[in-house]
């Protein structure tokens, strides 16, 4: 019995240590789709958008890049400038203006958001982000497309990797600790 347990407990790390690094290895990679990559220019306390068109198929996810453009970008408002992006909103636009999605930014060097888009719209129409500061700046907006259902399996199979890891650790050390008990008592 207390083999059994050691050899089961064995299976379940394996199996987990295996699912949590296929898993964490895949995330956001299958399926992914650039849609646009763009220097944009946003005037002081005003937006600007990365404007595309996307008819979505199937339900997705939207990820949005925002890092630092070059500087001295020449615009309406003068030479651009370094963006500090702390207060900064990024807004997922669709058809009408009423069902947009906006997340305002905590980070001061780049931004990174996931967007996950509801079931009733249809297309999308671009990325708006708003600049909080008082000099025109550039920054460089990147718009990548993710399957939800399948980033959300591996999240689910990551999980399910990392629980099993946890139990095969605790059934291994109990097998091998009821073994040694085991041996000692016979001895």
């Amino acid at each position: 019995m207390k083999i059994r347990i050691i050899w089961i407990g064995s299976l379940l790390l394996v199996f987990g240590v295996t699912t949590s690094v296929f898993s964490y290895l895949n995330l956001y990679t299958w399926e992914t789709e650039l849609h646009d990559n763009a220097c944009v220019v946003i005037g002081p306390h005003l937006s600007n958008k990365l404007s595309y068109w996307h008819w979505i198929k199937s339900t997705k996810q939207v990820e949005v890049y925002v890092i630092h453009g070059p500087i001295g970008v020449d615009s309406l408002w003068g030479a651009s400038s370094w963006a500090f992006l702390r207060g900064t909103q990024i807004e997922l636009l669709t058809d009408g203006g009423l069902n947009n999605i906006s997340v305002t930014s905590n980070q001061d060097s780049w931004i990174n958001v996931v967007f996950d888009v509801p079931t009733t719209w249809k297309t999308i129409r671009g990325v708006r982000v708003t600049n909080p500061t008082d000099a025109p700046v550039a920054v460089i907006i990147t718009a990548l497309h993710h399957n939800q259902l399948l980033n959300n399996t591996l999240w689910r199979t990551l999980i399910l990797g990392i629980a099993s890891v946890a139990v095969g650790i605790v059934l291994t050390g109990y097998g091998f600790r009821k073994n040694r008990k085991h041996r000692t008592r016979n001895t």
